[in-house]
């Protein structure tokens, strides 16, 4: 039955500084809408993480690639893929300026055709921003800061957990 097949395919790496890696997920979603018109009733798949390969270490950063290459991919068709739902932030609550950059770089296209230098140097600042919170004046590591959402009263730390799939505390 045409429900039973699932296409899995391709999510490849893009923003990697090499311009024929630029437009793979656009790509993806092109393909998965053609998939989707020509076989409507077959699912198609994807695994996520290749799409952020290129910012490891940067694990905000790929997550919210990852939301902003899912609000594309899923209105075009993708129903099914290999990804982490829990940590995926909404894309509603992605800084704006940043949603919009990872939008021109999931889409490959910006008006001044710099976006993937863009997000490389964002990336850079954001590494070295996190380096730096990691150490202190003198290099000693500096203590780990409660989550805001942590000194909130139960009832809101459940709702939040609930939605943000997080289970860290449910003892």
């Amino acid at each position: 039955m045409p429900e039973d097949i699932i296409f899995d395919l391709n999510i490849l790496t893009i923003a990697t500084g090499m311009p024929e890696h630029n437009p793979y997920a656009k790509n993806f979603i092109e393909a998965t809408e053609l998939v989707r018109k020509e076989c409507p009733h077959v699912h198609v798949s994807g695994g996520l993480s290749n799409l952020s390969f290129s910012f490891r270490g940067l694990n905000d950063l790929r997550e919210e690639m990852h939301s902003v290459f899912l609000y594309y991919a899923i209105s075009r068709g993708m129903d099914m893929g290999i990804v982490n739902a829990g940590k995926l932030p909404l894309f509603e609550d992605i800084k704006p300026e940043l949603r919009q950059l990872l939008t021109e770089v999931i889409l490959d296209e910006s008006a001044s055709n710099d976006h993937v230098e863009r997000l490389i140097d964002y990336a850079k600042n954001e590494k070295e921003r996190l380096d730096e919170l990691k150490k202190g004046g003198d290099g000693a590591v500096k203590e780990k800061k409660v989550d805001e959402w942590r000194t909130k009263p139960v009832i809101e730390r459940l709702k939040y957990a609930l939605i943000k799939g997080i289970i860290d505390y449910a003892d």
